[in-house]
């Protein structure tokens, strides 16, 4: 399973979406014009989040059931407070 990058779109410091590498490359298979494109256009506005208070180790079985295998922590509030990514679970030695 390949680690993906994303960028996590924010609105007064809430997510509004997600932009990753896959985003990316279907925006270029498609042919859209880079230098015309608005990244709200081309986003996915469904950002999974994950809370930053829950167990490490329900964090998987969240990555294979939506398979997206980074995602953006957030707070009670649903301000971002960071990221995990597989990598991160690797090294933890959760999967």
């Amino acid at each position: 399973m390949a680690c993906r990058r994303f960028s996590l779109l924010l609105s007064t410091g809430k997510p509004i979406g997600v932009f990753t590498d896959g985003d990316l490359c279907r925006i270029i298979d498609h042919k859209v014009n880079l230098h015309h494109a608005v990244v709200k256009d081309v986003m996915n506005a469904d950002c999974r989040t994950i809370c930053a208070g829950m167990l490490v180790a329900e964090v998987p079985q969240i990555m294979g059931s939506t398979r997206i295998n980074a995602l953006p922590a957030v707070n009670a509030e649903n301000e971002r407070v960071g990221a995990l990514d597989m990598r991160d679970l690797l090294r933890a030695d959760m999967v």
